[in-house]
């Protein structure tokens, strides 16, 4: 069974350097990366200041798997590429 995304979110850019924007719904969510083995890797709690954020990852180059769950229990998962 695939995964479902309950939320209206966008993260860009992807494949992204350093920084990603994310836009949606919430007011706050928590955000979780984790790598292709699905070790969690980096976790952040996310205030949308008018519907976005603006992060600074500082991840290696890679592929790995983002999860975003808001205020109002939307989930919404997606893969992240990191190029150097």
């Amino acid at each position: 069974k695939g995964i479902t995304n309950t939320g209206n979110y966008k993260v860009y850019p992807n494949p992204a350097q350093d920084e990603v924007t994310i836009e949606g719904e919430g007011s706050t969510a928590q955000l979780e990366i984790y790598d292709m083995s699905g070790k969690q890797i980096w976790t952040k709690a996310v205030t949308l200041n008018g519907g976005s954020a603006h992060l600074h990852l500082a991840l290696p180059s890679g592929v790995y798997s983002l999860r975003l769950v808001d205020d109002k229990s939307n989930n919404f998962t997606d893969r992240l590429v990191i190029i150097k």
